[in-house]
């Protein structure tokens, strides 16, 4: 990962952690001009290394927000702090999909 995608990483997490208001952060987040493949590396980043990275992980959400994807966050938020892998056998069932490598 690029410098500038941690600088902004760390910018955006200095915000929640002041508990800065989320319109604040989001402010910051469309500042930073990212789209796709970098707007996903930063909204990982946060929720993974910031606890306190909910509000903005699902704010920044593309699309419907369904059971799914909470459970998903709810399993992220709750594991262990020093867990930096996350192995897709650790992962509860409904969220490893079988894909053909073909697609």
């Amino acid at each position: 990962m690029g410098g500038k995608l941690i600088d902004d990483t760390l910018d955006i997490m200095e915000a929640i952690e002041e508990n800065k208001p989320l319109e604040q952060i989001l402010e910051i987040f469309k500042k930073q001009e990212h789209s796709g493949y970098s707007k996903s590396l930063i909204r990982s980043n946060v929720i993974m290394f910031s606890k306190k990275g909910y509000n903005f992980f699902k704010a920044t959400h593309d699309g419907k927000w369904t059971k799914e994807n909470e459970e998903f966050i709810q399993y992220v938020i709750n594991r262990e702090q020093s867990t930096i892998t996350l192995p897709f056998d650790a992962l509860p069932k409904s969220f490893v999909k079988q894909k053909s490598l073909k697609q």
